[in-house]
């Protein structure tokens, strides 16, 4: 289903998404800080189908890393994660997932923009 880049401080919540988005057929790379998914997503860019976030990161923001996507592939797709109603404010046109999620739902989110965005280039 392609290699999505997760990122998440939270160390459960990073084994979670691992778990929920292998079991779905993904391939996965992480990042427990904003400074080593930038890191990734300029290594691995053009082999991304998708990056999933937290908002509040270390070292730069999820936003941040959002940015970096934005930079060299705006058509790629993001899906933000927070628990906080003021991430909510910066994250314009980005979809986001609000904690505490399910896995049926961050699957089918992820699932849901990966398959679109693969639609929409083919």
């Amino acid at each position: 289903r392609g290699l999505v880049l997760i990122a998440d401080d939270d160390p459960s919540v990073l084994a979670m998404m691992g778990v929920v988005l292998r079991k779905a057929g993904f391939t996965l790379i992480e990042a427990d800080n904003g400074v080593a998914a930038c890191t990734l997503i300029r290594t691995h860019g053009p082999e991304l189908a998708a990056v999933v976030t937290d908002a509040v990161l270390p070292g730069c923001s999820g936003v941040d890393v959002i940015g970096e996507v934005r930079k060299t592939m705006p058509r790629l797709p993001v899906l933000l994660i927070t628990g906080h109603d003021e991430d909510l404010l910066s994250a314009r046109g980005v979809p986001i997932l609000r904690k505490p999620f399910g896995a049926r739902i961050l699957r089918d989110r992820v699932a849901g923009m990966v398959e679109a965005a693969a639609e929409r280039d083919s």
